[in-house]
């Protein structure tokens, strides 16, 4: 929704977003439990979208789908 000149403020739709390049590099040290931790904390109220970059599909995908609650 776009806000126009005759619409008041209160009524245009608002969205909180967070994106984050998580640099999910394949066999990095302690890159399970830092994903782990970006998950748990998204995974407070407090975000309607949330755009992840650097996911490596084969290796992270599946466990950012499992830890995360809310998405």
């Amino acid at each position: 929704m776009f806000m126009t000149d005759s619409q008041p403020a209160s009524q245009v739709a608002t969205f909180t977003l967070a994106t984050l390049n998580i640099f999910g590099v394949p066999f990095a040290k302690r890159t399970r439990a830092r994903l782990a931790t970006i998950a748990r904390e998204l995974n407070q109220p407090g975000f309607d979208v949330v755009c992840l970059q650097e996911v490596q599909m084969a290796h992270y995908v599946p466990l950012l789908t499992r830890a995360f609650t809310r998405f």
